[in-house]
C-alpha cells in the first residue's frame, strides 16, 4: 500500500496525499501490478482471490490512509517484517497483514524503500472490528430504505427506499448491478418473481410497475388513485396483487390483477379482485402457500387471512398487538410466519392454523422481523427502534437501533448486532439462511455473513439439553 505514494515518478506532494482520488489513482495501479506478480494473493477483507473488483474502495482507502500516516514517521523503513504493530492499529488482522506483506516484494523493485511525506491527517485511531459477523456497508441510496427483498437463489439483494430509485446488489460483495428509473416518488415496495426476470414496484407517485431485472426497462404500469403500499408475485406468475393506501379519500384495499407477461401491451388495467375490510393502512400482504389465501397485517392490530378468488375474508386474528402491526413476513417454506409491531412485541404463528406459538418483548418500537430458512437454526431476527422524527435527540444505544435475534425453538432472546444510526426499517433472510440484511433510516443496507459459531450454537445447546437436531 504504501508504494503507492511513491509509484509513477516521485513521492506526491502534501495536497496529493490528502487527495482521495489520487490515492485511489496510486492504490490501483498498485494493486494491478500485484495481480500480475502475485495471483495467488488473498484479499486482505473477504478472503477471495486478489481482484479490484472485491475491494470495498471506502474501507481500503480509510485503513491505506491511516497506515500511511503511521508509517510516515518512519521515512526510511524498508519493506519487511517491521511495524506490524501499526497494521493491527489500523483493525487489520495479523494474517491479512501477513499476506499482504508477503506479496509486496513481488510487485516492487528489490531496492525500493519507504519514503512518504507526512500527511496534514489527525492522529489516526484504530478501526473498530465488528466481531466474528463483520457486516458489508452499501451506502447506495441517498434516503431511507423501505424495503429489501432476495430473489429466490439468494445472491441478489433487490432494495428501494424513500428516493425514488430501486437497486440491485451482488449479496456476496454488495456490488451494486444497476438501477430502475422511473419512478417519481418513494418507492414504498417490491417483489421479484420466481425466477429473477421481472421485478414489481409500488411507489407514492400512484403507480405499480413491472420491470425487466436484467436490462432495467419497464415494461408495463399500472395507475392507481392513491400510493401503492404493497406489491407481490403469486406464485406461477400468473397473478400480482397491491395495496392501495388509504389517504386522498381511498380506503385501505387490497387489489388481485391479472398477468400475462407474453401479451402486456393488450393488459387489461382493471383488477380481477377487490378485497376491503381492514379499517387502517394496510403495511403487508403476501401470498400464501399455493396461492390458495393472502394473509395481511394492517395499523388496525389485525391480521387477515383472503379468498383471493371471491374477496371473501376467511380469518380474523384480533388481540395479539396492542399497536399497528408493521411486518409480516413468512418461513421459506411458508410454515411458519412473523409479525412486528409498534408495540414491541415480534410474534410467530403456524401459518396453516394462525396458532400463536410465540411472542419475544423486544422492548422497542419495530419496524420489521424476518424467520430463518435452516431448521438447525430455529431464529426470528427484529429491528426498529425510536420513531424516526426523535432519531436527532436520542444516541444510538438509547434510541435501541440494534437488529435483536430470538430462539423459537428454546423461547429466549440470544443477542443483538448495532450498526445503524437510525431505525431499522426493514430486514431480510437470505434464502440459504447464511446471512440477512438491514436497512435503515441512516440510507444504509448491512448484509451480514454470519460465522460459523452462529449455526453451531443451537446444535450445542440442543447437545445440552439431550436432544438430536435434524440438519
Amino acid at each position: 500500500m504504501l508504494a503507492a505514494l511513491t509509484w509513477g515518478g516521485g513521492n506526491l506532494t502534501r495536497p496529493q496525499a490528502s487527495n482521495p482520488k489520487v490515492i485511489r489513482k496510486y492504490l490501483g495501479y498498485w494493486l494491478r501490478r500485484v495481480l500480475k506478480s502475485a495471483p495467488g494473493t488473498r484479499h486482505m477483507w473477504c478472503n477471495k482471490p486478489l481482484e479490484v473488483k472485491y475491494i470495498p474502495k471506502i474501507e481500503f482507502l480509510v485503513a491505506a490512509r491511516q497506515l500511511f500516516s503511521l508509517r510516515s514517521r518512519h521515512p526510511l523503513v524498508s519493506h519487511g517484517e517491521a511495524h506490524h504493530h501499526d497494521d493491527a492499529r489500523v483493525g487489520l488482522r495479523p494474517d491479512a497483514a501477513e499476506r499482504f506483506w508477503r506479496a509486496a516484494p513481488a510487485a516492487l523493485p528489490s531496492r525500493e524503500k519507504w519514503s512518504l511525506p507526512p500527511l496534514s491527517a489527525p492522529e489516526p485511531v484504530s478501526l473498530p472490528l465488528q466481531g466474528k459477523i463483520r457486516p458489508i456497508m452499501i451506502k447506495g441510496h441517498e434516503r431511507a430504505l423501505t424495503m429489501i427483498k432476495y430473489n429466490r437463489d439468494g445472491d441478489l439483494v433487490f432494495s428501494c427506499s424513500k428516493d425514488h430509485v430501486p437497486s440491485v446488489w451482488y449479496s456476496e460483495n454488495g456490488e451494486r448491478i444497476g438501477t430502475y428509473h422511473g419512478h417519481n416518488g418513494t418507492v414504498w415496495c417490491l417483489d421479484v418473481n420466481w425466477d429473477s426476470t421481472k421485478l414489481l414496484t409500488g411507489s407514492a407517485d400512484n403507480m405499480c410497475k413491472l420491470w425487466e431485472v436484467r436490462t432495467g426497462e419497464c415494461l408495463h404500469t399500472w395507475k392507481h388513485t392513491a400510493p401503492v403500499r404493497c406489491v407481490g408475485f403469486a406464485m406461477g406468475d400468473k397473478r400480482f396483487l397491491t395495496v392501495l393506501d388509504n389517504i386522498m379519500g381511498n380506503v385501505p384495499t387490497i387489489f388481485v390483477w391479472e398477468l400475462e407477461l407474453g401479451n402486456l401491451a393488450n393488459h387489461p388495467d382493471c383488477p380481477l379482485q377487490t378485497i376491503l375490510g381492514h379499517t387502517a393502512k394496510i403495511s403487508r400482504a403476501l401470498w400464501g402457500p399455493l396461492n390458495e389465501s393472502i394473509y395481511s397485517c394492517s395499523d388496525d392490530t389485525t391480521l387477515r387471512v383472503w379468498d383471493p378468488d371471491t374477496g371473501e375474508c376467511r380469518h380474523v386474528v384480533e388481540g395479539v398487538h396492542t399497536k399497528k402491526i408493521t411486518d409480516l413476513q413468512f418461513s421459506l417454506d411458508q410454515t411458519l410466519m412473523c409479525t412486528s409491531s409498534t408495540d414491541g412485541f415480534v410474534r410467530l404463528f403456524e401459518t396453516k392454523t394462525l396458532r400463536l406459538l410465540h411472542a419475544f418483548n423486544s422492548e422497542r418500537p419495530l419496524n420489521s422481523a424476518a424467520v430463518s430458512s435452516l431448521p438447525h437454526c430455529p431464529y426470528v431476527i427484529a429491528g426498529g427502534g425510536q420513531d424516526a422524527m426523535s432519531v436527532t435527540t436520542t444516541g444510538a444505544q438509547q434510541g435501541k437501533f440494534e437488529t435483536v435475534f430470538f430462539d423459537h425453538a428454546f423461547g429466549e432472546e440470544l443477542g443483538c448486532v448495532a450498526g445503524h444510526f437510525g431505525p431499522v426499517n426493514t430486514l431480510a433472510f437470505a434464502p440459504h439462511g447464511r446471512s440477512y440484511t438491514s436497512g435503515g433510516e441512516d440510507g444504509y443496507i448491512r448484509i451480514h455473513h454470519l460465522d460459523q459459531d452462529y449455526f453451531e450454537a443451537f446444535e450445542k445447546k440442543a447437545a445440552e439439553c439431550g436432544m438430536s437436531v435434524k440438519q
